[in-house]
């Protein structure tokens, strides 16, 4: 969601110049969430610091999935599409 929700192809960031906040040692990062309509997601994303001659490099990657049957109604709100749990469809969320 960082670079916005029509990424599909993903994003390529090359970054040049020198941080006294490198990373050293290598990441994995795995996260899970869900809600109480049943939406749920997850993301994993890992950092691999190595040396060159030419300094030190940081390759990062991840990916993430999302999906929810949407969002609650509020109080007498009529959807045009009935559903069966009073949930809003179509969002941008």
């Amino acid at each position: 969601m960082l670079y916005g929700p029509n990424v599909l192809g993903g994003v390529v960031e090359l970054q040049v110049g020198q941080s006294t906040m490198q990373q050293k040692d290598r990441s994995l990062d795995v996260t899970l969430g869900a809600d109480d309509v049943g939406a749920f997601g997850t993301t994993v994303t890992a950092a691999l610091p190595f040396e060159r001659s030419s300094g030190l490099w940081l390759a990062r990657a991840g990916v993430g999935f999302k999906d929810t049957p949407g969002d609650p109604l509020a109080r007498d709100v009529e959807e045009p599409v009935e559903t069966d749990d009073d949930l809003r469809l179509n969002t941008d969320a």
